[in-house]
């Protein structure tokens, strides 16, 4: 019966490993790249013998060379599309799934492994460390493998175990610089545990194993330290994460850890976290003190580094949320009735898919996909694109499939930088510019590359993914003749205006839209005017209507936009003008085929002029039609 139950409970495990690495692969390409993670890619094209000593010197970056190390060996091997580089993750991720159910069978028996093993399946943290093509990951391996091994160690005495805690301490430190708090939780748990159950040789060993560990890693440390007290960050320059008071930072690092939601209620995810710790030193005692201390050294570890050091995002936690979940596994697994621990397995798993759930918002992740798949359905021949910072322009050109050239400038823009001439080189030649600009508020927070553009083209097309802005200027809205993607049109307005031809690069899509300028959609539209008299009195209006002429959408007024630039009234005959519209979609618009129509005002009475020719109506012209999916 001993060994039937064993094995029941090894498939069961094997099957919740199973069931992440499941919901792990189902999500992989759900999220693009994001900006750092481009900058991984960047590193991975160094050879070995600069990227290794450039690291090491942290000329190339603030993080060890180990992840960047691998990540370049795991692209040679398997190439770099998106599943090849998030597979490297989540296999990373399932061995440490493997290590934290080993951490909590060993310490709380065999069902709170298994539940260890159901917890990390829908573990959000984890689960969005998967997506980062960045060291949190592999960081989360080696501290789950070295507390599995912390407590083999304590509880063998083997030399084998503390061989194996030396090695992924010392991995785990030339990771991320959590690695260090990672190491100390170790170091303290074998304190601990040779206290609570007097298992000294084994603490030793391990304690041992640590001190090396440490000495093998000064040359980066010391380096690292001299940053530190130079006053530079070692976490990201830009930090959306730091905190208003000192009283945030215990609740908003617990709830994290547990359920990556900030709107979570910090201290309830304390209050577990406390009563599994108390559940597990009541119901298993002596054994259970050192998953205890990993858990919460870990824990009130990052909190100090927060507090004190202000070295804090969210992603920096996944390491530490492994010990967690065996903590939380042995507190249920201690629970006195079986309908109880069914009650709070299905809490705890219930919160992590809400917040696998949640993090599939897009709205919280660099949108480089969105930004990618704009540019590409809006570019026209002659264009170029332009990525500020320069790190940028890995993760948008992973995306990109279109034809202009693609270039990124600056690591940071500001006013001791010579910009304006590189600008005014990378615009030269092209008919627009695609200006992309990654993080604005440090990558250029004076934006200077904005008023360098506006003070030179006019303003297209704008949007808004997430974590970046893009602007479309247009340095030749003066034509000769009709671009040849553009569709003729006859059309007249009274004998001041007559539409040329209409190009309607998008022609369907949903009336809101959350990734590019949430609520709403917006139809873009480029119309060829031509003025049939000097000093002409017209004013263009667009906008989006049904059969029955219901308006669903209308243009707003560009500040920077050709027809303020360049006023109607200047207009000379036989120029023809390219007016690049954005129209407005009401988010409620039912689906159907609606009208892009198109009229001219007189402006000295608002009155619509009379419309004449082959493609108008009495007052308008129906320059192409937009379908609401």
């Amino acid at each position: 019966m001993h060994t039937q139950n064993r094995r029941i409970a090894l498939a069961l495990t094997l099957i919740a490993l199973f069931a992440g690495f499941a919901v792990r692969l189902a999500l992989h390409d759900y999220h693009g790249l994001e900006g750092d993670d481009g900058f991984s890619l960047s590193l991975t094209r160094y050879p070995l013998e600069a990227l290794i000593p450039g690291l090491m010197r942290l000329e190339l970056d603030i993080h060890p060379p180990l992840h960047f190390v691998l990540l370049k060996g795991w692209i040679a091997m398997t190439g770099d599309s998106l599943l090849s580089l998030r597979l490297m993750n989540i296999l990373s991720d399932l061995l440490a799934g493997a290590f934290a159910a080993r951490l909590a069978g060993r310490a709380f028996g065999r069902r709170a492994g298994l539940v260890a093993a159901a917890l990390w399946a829908f573990a959000p943290l984890l689960i969005y460390s998967t997506y980062l093509i960045r060291m949190y990951t592999l960081s989360a391996l080696f501290a789950a493998g070295g507390a599995a091994c912390t407590l083999e160690t304590l509880k063998t005495g083997r030399l084998r175990w503390a061989i194996a805690l030396g090695l992924f301490a010392l991995a785990g430190l030339y990771t991320h610089i959590v690695g260090a708090v990672a190491a100390a939780t170790f170091g303290l748990a074998l304190v601990a545990g040779g206290l609570a159950m007097g298992r000294w040789r084994g603490a030793m060993a391990g304690l041992a194993a640590l001190v090396i560990a440490g000495v093998l890693f000064l040359p980066f440390a010391l380096p690292v330290l001299d940053v530190y007290r130079s006053g530079r960050t070692l976490g990201a320059e830009i930090n959306t994460s730091r905190f208003g008071s000192a009283l945030e930072i215990p609740g908003t690092v617990a709830r994290v850890l547990l359920l990556h939601r900030p709107e979570a209620p910090g201290l309830v995810v304390l209050v577990i976290l406390l009563a599994a710790a108390a559940l597990a030193l009541w119901r298993y005692d002596r054994r259970a003190v050192g998953v205890v201390v990993l858990a919460w050294a870990g824990l009130l570890g990052m909190m100090a580094l927060a507090l004190f050091a202000d070295l804090y995002k969210p992603r920096y936690l996944a390491p530490f949320a492994l010990p967690a979940l065996a903590l939380l596994a042995g507190g249920v697994a201690a629970l006195p009735r079986r309908v109880l621990r069914a009650v709070a397995l299905f809490a705890l798993v219930a919160g992590g898919i809400w917040g696998v759930v949640a993090d599939l918002d897009r709205a919280t992740r660099d949108d480089w996909i969105a930004a990618t798949d704009f540019v590409q359905a809006h570019e026209r021949p002659g264009d170029a694109i332009i990525i500020i910072p320069d790190w940028g322009q890995e993760a948008f050109a992973y995306h990109y499939e279109g034809n202009a050239p693609v270039t990124g400038i600056f690591p940071r823009l500001t006013e001791d930088v010579d910009y304006a001439p590189i600008l005014q080189s990378l615009a030269e030649g092209h008919d627009g510019v695609w200006l992309v600009r990654y993080q604005p508020e440090v990558a250029d927070p004076e934006g200077l590359a904005e008023r360098w553009f506006n003070e030179r083209a006019a303003t297209a097309a704008t949007a808004f993914p997430a974590g970046m802005r893009v602007t479309y200027y247009d340095f030749q809205p003066r034509r000769d003749a009709l671009p040849p993607d553009a569709r003729p049109l006859e059309a007249q307005f009274g004998d001041r205006l007559a539409l040329r031809g209409v190009y309607l690069p998008v022609t369907s899509g949903p009336a809101r839209d959350t990734r590019l300028h949430p609520p709403s959609n917006w139809v873009r539209v480029a119309l060829y005017w031509e003025a049939l008299q000097a000093n002409v009195q017209a004013q263009p209006r667009v906008r989006l209507t049904d059969t029955a002429g219901q308006v669903y959408g209308a243009t707003l007024d560009e500040p920077n936009g050709v027809l303020a630039r360049f006023p109607v009234n200047n207009w000379q005959p036989g120029d023809i003008w390219q007016v690049n519209e954005q129209i407005n979609v009401n988010p409620e618009t039912p689906p159907g085929v609606y009208n892009i129509e198109v009229m001219a005002l007189d402006p000295a009475t608002g009155e619509p002029l009379p419309a004449s020719g082959a493609d108008a109506g009495d007052f308008w012209v129906i320059a192409g039609q937009f379908h609401i999916e």
